[in-house]
């Protein structure tokens, strides 16, 4: 009897059968780029508690090997070095996105990958080419849920990433395609993800994406040994992985192949402006404009009604007692009330302020938080919360009301390549004079490297 291929069997064919040559240039050219971005956060959070603590125990429970810790001199098996960058890239919610899929791509892809390729001594090519079959995987298994884990309380980019990483480091590998369906199989029996963090400030998230990586790699070293692991994981009924964490039946198993190969969903990642949710970039956009135009003081502000959906409403702005008093100063970051009051307080939102309880306690953004507040707009009810317009009306103590609205996505062109130079510059200012320089070198030009080790010994800061 035939046995039907299973959707992780086609994937896997996808990921293992894709060459460079069939990737269209700009597709991968803007992969180099967002490999620069994951490696300019990696560097600037190197030094931050939440990466010092993770690493202090990753140095006593996980072995010494080849792969490059990003900031460090330590260097572990790709386990342990893909767990620390995954971190050092998520962990300040800088990391480029893409909105639709609610997918947080290069944390995940980008640190996995990049470890694999250390290890083998895979070549810049081979490293890109399955970055990018990473990234249209992951997607397209979040477009397939329609936003339906998080609504259920699940982070969408955890749960799915272990599956696509087991194939992604499967071709690094050059596993054989059985091993690599085995591996998806049992990544995702290992797959985890609740959104518990999502309105107290704790630091869950910040480990997500690491966790995924570390879970990816074990399953893979498990499948290497011998491991069966389940072939129609995704599809299976009643207890396969859809099924499972989208229980309303609110999924589209076609789009996971949709397109695949031909259509490139790699061009529609955003790049972070902001260290914050990617749904708040548009009402910053937008704050940082008004202030400018209408020359606001923080005393002149009498009210700012943000135009959002029901669905939106409950992301940013409840419960009110812990989005408008944050028990954590890494809440703000998910708190719209606060990330669109630093914007008009101090006219841009930058790390540190959202870090700091010097600029989160300072009593002229407390002041202007307390008159934030949503204004449910029905035309937006079944939008993305994450691809909101960033509409707002301010009123001012002379009497006026002005309404504004913005827009905070950048994918591609120029506008794109010249926002990730410019953070990247911004991430990597502790830099030896010449260091920088020569990573945007190796890093936008990956793809011609006979491997990635030049690249790694320059990120050993």
């Amino acid at each position: 009897m035939t046995m039907t291929t299973t959707y992780t069997e086609q994937l896997a064919d996808f990921v293992t059968g894709c060459k460079l040559d069939d990737i269209p240039a700009d597709v991968r050219d803007k992969t180099a780029l967002l490999l620069l971005d994951a490696l300019g956060v990696a560097v600037h959070n190197s030094d931050r508690p939440f990466v010092r603590m993770l690493a202090d125990i990753v140095d006593r429970t996980v072995k010494e090997g080849p792969c490059t810790v990003i900031g460090s001199r330590r260097t572990y098996v790709a386990e342990g070095a893909a767990l620390l960058n995954s971190t050092g890239i998520h962990g300040n919610d800088f990391d480029a996105t893409h909105v639709p899929a609610i997918m947080h791509t290069s944390a995940v892809v980008v640190p996995t990958a990049l470890a694999v390729a250390e290890e083998v001594g895979a070549s810049g090519s081979e490293l890109v080419a399955a970055m990018i079959t990473g990234f249209e995987v992951l997607i397209r298994m979040g477009l397939a849920a329609q936003g339906a884990m998080h609504r259920v309380g699940f982070q969408s980019t955890a749960l799915c990433a272990p599956i696509v990483l087991a194939l992604v480091a499967g071709r690094l590998y050059r596993m054989p395609h059985a091993q690599m369906v085995s591996a998806a199989g049992l990544s995702a029996s290992l797959a985890a993800g609740l959104r518990a963090f999502s309105d107290d400030g704790t630091w869950g998230k910040r480990i997500i994406t690491g966790w995924a990586c570390r879970a990816a790699l074990m399953a893979v070293a498990l499948a290497r040994e011998g491991y069966p692991g389940t072939r129609d994981v995704l599809e299976k009924q009643p207890f396969g992985f859809y099924q499972a964490f989208v229980q309303s039946g609110a999924y589209e198993l076609p789009q996971l192949t949709r397109g695949l190969g031909q259509e490139w969903e790699t061009r529609d990642i955003d790049v972070k402006l902001y260290p914050c949710s990617h749904g708040h970039h548009a009402f910053v956009d937008t704050a940082r404009r008004a202030r400018s135009e209408l020359e606001l003081r923080p005393e002149n502000i009498e009210s700012v009604q943000l135009h959002v959906s029901a669905e939106a409403r409950k992301w940013w702005f409840e419960p009110r007692e812990r989005k408008y008093e944050l028990r954590d100063v890494y809440g703000s970051r998910f708190s719209l009330p606060y990330t669109v009051a630093l914007a008009l307080v101090f006219g841009d939102l930058k790390d540190e302020y959202l870090d700091s309880r010097e600029f989160l306690d300072d009593s002229r953004v407390k002041a202007v938080v307390a008159r934030v507040s949503p204004k449910i707009d029905d035309s937006l009810s079944n939008a993305n919360p994450n691809r909101l317009p960033g509409t707002m009306e301010i009123a001012t103590t002379d009497g006026r009301t002005t309404k504004f609205d913005g827009a905070g996505h950048i994918a591609g062109g120029h506008a794109f390549r010249n926002a990730v130079l410019e953070k990247f510059s911004l991430n990597v200012s502790r830099l030896k004079p010449g260091q920088a320089e020569s990573i945007i070198a190796l890093a936008t030009g990956i793809e011609k490297q006979p491997d990635v080790a030049s690249l790694m010994r320059l990120l050993r800061c």
